[in-house]
């Protein structure tokens, strides 16, 4: 849904995606960063 109306304001709301997309950037990073340690300690 989400994806959704950011397509459907992509227009009015460049700033707002922007700021959507790097935040679902850096969470990815982040759970990036705890799997590997958890694979790490696992190891």
């Amino acid at each position: 849904m989400a994806a959704r109306a950011v397509l459907g304001n992509e227009r009015s709301d460049v700033g707002t995606t922007s700021i959507t997309m790097s935040a679902k950037a850096s969470t990815l990073s982040i759970m990036g960063r705890l799997f590997s340690n958890d694979v790490d300690f696992l190891v």
